[in-house]
């Protein structure tokens, strides 16, 4: 089985569901809510799970957002989590809307797509968001670093550099240089150093391995390299359950490599928007 992505935006998700509980008042809050919240929680079976999520969207009770949002990003069964974006896109609260993009790097297609389609009911794309960018921007890959260590995964600032390179050279409208040393080749565009700071493993209360790992980049006009904004982003992976032994080194490798790989993809989302907002204000 493989491991089970749960990408977010971990501070930003924190303070959207502080803010969520802080605004709903116990006092309105319906007994029939709790009951389907606590289902969505608890119950052992995915399509009671399931069904659970669907009310709660049916129900329209704001207040039910945050046990969602939890749900969305950590239940094992993509067909809950798949029925919990549903559910948020009916209840069209803004502050599902970092969860729903963490959502779209799930490992199931299926909850993929139904977090593309809440967010796109949330937040209509434009017309130059459709587009991507916008026009071409050059990028030069600059430094790569790590503020974190592991005991498995040797090199991380070159795997970083592997993901970042990957991720660049799957959107169309960036031209990717690839060596800091070649930046007087470009004569505008932007410089991007990267670095991995966190990496750590934890256990779950459920007993799963969990390896969660963040990224940040710092964005630099050209040819001057003046700093003019960074970006993160982070990512978890967790491990199926099982007997309780001692995990394989092979195996933590993986799950940091899947974990670095999952949190380039979500700064890159980030970097991407920076650039997009950046080529508007330039027309």
């Amino acid at each position: 089985m493989p491991p089970r992505l749960r990408a977010l935006r971990k501070t930003v998700l924190f303070i959207v569901v502080l803010a969520v509980l802080g605004a709903a008042r116990p006092s309105q809050a319906s007994e029939r809510r709790a009951n389907l919240e606590n289902t969505l929680r608890q119950d052992r079976s995915p399509q009671t799970r399931q069904r659970a999520a669907v009310s709660l969207g049916e129900l329209g009770d704001t207040a039910a957002l945050p046990a969602l949002i939890l749900s969305l990003l950590g239940d094992r069964e993509a067909a809950v989590r798949a029925a919990c974006a549903d559910a948020l896109a009916a209840l069209a609260e803004p502050g599902a809307q970092h969860a729903l993009r963490a959502a779209t790097h799930d490992e199931s297609e299926v909850v993929r797509r139904q977090a593309s389609a809440a967010l796109n009911k949330l937040v209509p794309p434009t017309d130059g968001e459709r587009s991507g960018i916008g026009q071409h921007v050059t990028i030069v890959v600059g430094r790569m670093g790590s503020k974190a260590k592991s005991g498995t995964m040797a090199d991380i600032p070159g795997r970083l550099r592997e993901a970042v390179i990957k991720e660049m050279r799957g959107t169309g409208e960036i031209d990717v240089i690839e060596d800091l040393k070649n930046a007087g080749d470009a004569k505008s565009g932007y410089s991007v150093d990267s670095s991995v700071t966190r990496l750590v493993r934890r256990t779950t209360p459920a007993g799963e391995l969990e390896i969660a790992c963040d990224i940040s980049m710092i964005i630099a006009n050209l040819p001057g390299r003046s700093v003019v904004g960074m970006v993160s982003g982070g990512a978890s992976v967790i491990g199926p359950r099982g007997p309780s032994t001692r995990p394989t080194k092979a195996f933590l490798e993986s799950l940091e490599s899947e974990a670095l790989i999952q949190a380039v993809k979500e700064t890159h989302s980030s970097l991407v928007t920076f650039l997009r907002h950046q080529t508007r204000g330039s027309k």
